[in-house]
């Protein structure tokens, strides 16, 4: 997985080094080659043949001219294009593109405007000027377009390499009796995860209820003396506490303990409820990320998908490469949901042993289909 990320990484960034705006609309900058090329050649019949009504009239072959009389009789050293607007409307297609090129003796700009249907291009609009040498920053423009998904791709791989190293670390520190203990809870969320909704197994959560004989006030009473509190100035937690949350008297969240240092980091919370009944406490659990989570992600992919929409509806017209952007942030975080399951499998039995010895609580029967064996207390 980290080799794959790391190729991933690598060809966003290779994709960006060379023409990455050219890439988008070939056929828009194509044109204003042509144009520009039909300008060095003088051949300004060809020119004034697509221009439209607005361009004909007055002194355009004048302007023509002195536009002509810019170029210099070489070859370009280097052209690009510099921004490009493209929207299209029940076929008929209106952009402007910007070009540059530069020459022994300096750099031109070329900005052309046009507009039709397929290949039937009219010329609404035609700029030929100076322009000083293309500066450093625009050189790392294809980076800086880039450095959101740099990031996230970084992202993925820091977690990665810290969950392994965590991984290694807690198997060190783990007796034989908690790693048999814990391979219980990891065969019984691997049972629980193909009954699951869909829902559940893309976000990675798993339920699994639990029964005590203690009553909801003991279990309260255990847990509140067993979880090390969320503030970050604590003035007073449980003796070598291995989980932090919040504990009520119906209800808890439980998560990992952590500290500054993302090596002691899991984004996992156990929510369990106390349901007293007549033999003890029933403790339904859900195992996933935080709910906040999954509320800010819902946001978030709103507005990624409506914005870009929006603007291309005000501006009349839509374009395949708005959807680019949507479709690369939705890959990403599905990803990173993805992950987020591989965790709940992990750390998941960690959350559930704690909760298990600390409620001197087994799992319940009917948790998992066609279980006939009884169940088992400490």
């Amino acid at each position: 997985m980290l080799r794959r990320l790391l190729l991933l990484l690598v060809l966003l960034v290779a994709s960006g080094c060379d023409h990455w705006i050219e890439k988008l609309e070939p056929q828009e900058t194509g044109f204003a080659r042509h144009v520009f090329d039909l300008l060095q050649h003088r051949d300004f019949a060809t020119i004034e043949g697509m221009a439209g009504p607005n361009l004909r009239g007055g002194d355009f072959s004048a302007q023509l001219a002195g536009m002509a009389a810019l170029i210099p009789a070489e070859t370009p050293i280097a052209s690009d294009a510099t921004s490009i607007n493209v929207s299209t409307a029940n076929g008929y297609t209106k952009s402007s593109v910007t070009m540059v090129y530069q020459f022994s003796t300096g750099w031109l700009e070329l900005s052309i405007a046009s507009e039709g249907r397929d290949d039937a291009r009219t010329l609404t609009w035609i700029s030929l000027q100076p322009t000083a040498a293309r500066g450093t920053v625009d050189g790392f423009v294809p980076f800086l377009t880039f450095i959101p998904l740099v990031v996230m791709v970084l992202a993925l791989i820091g977690i990665i390499i810290y969950r392994r190293r965590a991984a290694k670390r807690e198997r060190l520190e783990t007796t034989p009796e908690e790693q048999q203990r814990r391979q219980h809870w990891s065969i019984a969320l691997g049972d629980i995860g193909g009954r699951t909704s869909w829902f559940d197994r893309v976000v990675g959560i798993r339920r699994i209820t639990l029964i005590t004989t203690l009553s909801a006030d003991e279990c309260h009473r255990r847990l509140s003396a067993s979880v090390a509190s969320e503030a970050v100035f604590r003035l007073k937690e449980p003796p070598h506490s291995e989980v932090q949350g919040w504990v009520r008297p119906s209800r808890f969240r439980i998560t990992r303990k952590r500290s500054m240092f993302l090596s002691e980091r899991y984004p996992l919370f156990l929510y369990g409820d106390l349901v007293a009944d007549r033999t003890g406490t029933r403790v339904p659990c859900r195992l996933g990320p935080q709910r906040l989570v999954l509320g800010l992600a819902a946001g978030f992919l709103l507005v990624v998908w409506t914005m870009p929409l929006a603007f291309d509806v005000s501006h009349g017209g839509f374009t395949l490469v708005s959807l680019l952007g949507p479709l690369m942030m939705t890959g990403f975080m599905a990803l990173g949901f993805s992950l987020s399951s591989r965790t709940t499998l992990k750390a998941g039995p960690h959350l559930l042993d704690f909760v298990a010895q600390t409620l001197d609580a087994a799992e319940a029967p009917a948790a998992r289909s066609g279980s006939t064996q009884p169940v088992v207390r400490r």
